[in-house]
């Protein structure tokens, strides 16, 4: 979210605070304590009702991946490749989907980094830590 709203011709004051949960998120706007936040959509798409009708999305980001699973290199490339086989076969499972869903990650797919990660080649890290 910094990193769309630096490239806004817009220059706002913000003041960021790591509320701990996007249900805090939403606790903190609601309650008068912020005058924004910042959520993943699934998050928002998953409130109730009355929830999101007091709220107004003002900014959406491009996508990206939510939950990359990622390995160090040092782990074998053959255990990389269990676990990921592992993981898409859960995927396709009734239970493996509830399992994964405990950690919102019920419907995996394969990588890919064209449609997964290029986009972040565009960011600029050093305004992310400048601040808008």
């Amino acid at each position: 979210m910094r990193q769309v709203l630096s490239q806004q011709t817009v220059r706002l004051n913000l003041k960021q605070l790591f509320a701990g949960s996007s249900s805090n998120v939403y606790k903190s706007v609601l309650l008068g304590k912020s005058a924004a936040g910042a959520v993943l959509d699934v998050d928002f798409d998953a409130q109730p009702e009355d929830v999101k009708a007091q709220l107004i999305p003002l900014v959406r980001t491009p996508k990206m991946a939510p939950h990359p699973i990622s390995a160090h290199p040092r782990v074998p490339k053959q255990l990389q490749q269990a676990l990921a086989t592992t993981v898409l076969k859960m995927g396709s499972s009734a239970e493996g989907k509830k399992l994964l869903q405990m950690v919102q990650l019920s419907d995996p797919v394969p990588a890919d980094y064209v449609r997964d990660y290029k986009v972040l080649e565009k960011m600029d890290y050093d305004a992310l830590s400048k601040g808008i």
